[in-house]
């Protein structure tokens, strides 16, 4: 899910499930990292987080 601001535009924060905790560990070693010309910080975060 991609979070879009008020005004329209995208704010570069997406939530991700993914299916089992090897995908999710997979991820997370990608953070810090570019992603094509983008530099990525990735975080973990919890149920209520995403509410």
């Amino acid at each position: 899910v991609f979070i879009v601001m008020d005004y329209g535009r995208p704010s570069g924060t997406a939530y991700v499930e993914f299916q089992t905790p090897e995908d999710a560990q997979a991820a997370m070693s990608k953070d810090r990292q570019m992603m094509g010309t983008r530099y990525i910080e990735i975080f973990g975060s919890s149920p209520e987080e995403r509410a």
